[in-house]
């Protein structure tokens, strides 16, 4: 027997699983598909079938009943398995298209969409590259959708406008990243997920690439933005800084300093004397030999602090 031993108690069962008051997301589209009264579409019986087939092997022990093919199997029996649910005869249950869809016909074709490219989608940092060459020759429609790929890709806002000074690392390849086109980005940022770098008219700074107020941040060299950060305003915020996770910054943050909370307060300091023991907390100093991370730390940080 495909399901279970006997037919009627395969259908006790089906039925159990789909109307019982389980919460899990399986028992819904049985729910529903036992609620209606026209029939499914073919690529809706196969993705009945397919969680039909992962809903029994769940629930079958709880019943005591004997189940045979895991649920790929199952999930191949289509016509068996739904001509006692749905009342149709076998002959009229529509056989599976032929093709790449697999379970759900509006993901699967995107699915398809995307070719097999393993580790190689781009991050954040190199989508807003092309984006901001594509603006730079003239290419605004290809600049507009080097955006677009990045929200796709990351649920990302990196504007084509934005003007950074340097390379900038995007944690986990830039996910949830939200920053202003006018916001100052030096080299060797780190910007975590979820982090937010926006304009607020509490702060007003002049931009020194305009030489016109902004109210949106400047972010020196190296700073390290944890995840789900906030900074928002015409604030500086100073190279080898370190911003923790969840901080919400509103204030300008000196050299080195570190700030956490909410609102963000200083809770320590890297400087000369101390950089060394941080430098794993800046992500592109990592593949840098200590000397060379201590030219930085020398060159940025104030020479008073020791």
């Amino acid at each position: 027997m495909l399901l279970v031993e006997g037919s009627a108690q395969r259908l006790t069962l089906l039925k159990w699983i789909a109307l019982s008051n389980t919460s899990d997301i399986i028992t819904w589209d049985l729910r529903d598909v036992l609620s209606r009264q026209e029939h499914p579409d073919v690529d809706q019986i196969w993705s009945l079938a397919h969680w039909l087939g992962i809903a029994i092997e769940r629930y079958a022990p709880w019943l005591k009943v004997a189940v045979s093919p895991g649920p790929d199997v199952l999930a191949k029996a289509a016509p068996d398995l739904l001509e006692p649910l749905l009342g149709l005869p076998s002959d009229a249950v529509p056989a599976k298209r032929h093709g790449n869809y697999g379970w759900d016909s509006l993901v699967d074709p995107w699915v398809d969409t995307i070719p097999e490219i393993g580790n190689k989608i781009p991050s954040a940092y190199r989508i807003w590259q092309s984006a901001r060459r594509y603006l730079l020759a003239g290419e605004i429609e290809r600049a507009r959708r080097c955006e677009e790929l990045n929200y796709l890709l990351h649920n990302s806002y990196v504007s084509a406008k934005l003007d950074l000074r340097g390379e900038v690392t995007f944690a986990y390849g830039g996910i949830g990243v939200i920053v202003h086109p006018d916001a100052d980005i030096h080299q060797g940022v780190t910007i975590g997920a979820n982090v937010t770098i926006g304009s607020s008219g509490s702060r007003v700074r002049i931009d020194e690439r305009s030489g016109k107020p902004s109210t949106v941040p400047l972010i020196g060299e190296y700073v390290t933005i944890g995840a789900c950060a906030n900074i928002s305003g015409g604030i500086e915020i100073g190279p080898l800084s370190i911003i923790a996770p969840n901080s919400v910054v509103t204030k300008p943050v000196s050299s080195g300093e570190i700030v956490a909370g909410a609102p963000a307060r200083p809770i320590g300091k890297v400087t000369r004397a101390t950089a060394l023991r941080y430098k794993v907390k800046f992500l592109p100093a990592r593949s840098l030999t200590d000397e060379d991370f201590m030219e930085i730390a020398e060159r940025l940080l104030p020479e008073l602090d020791t």
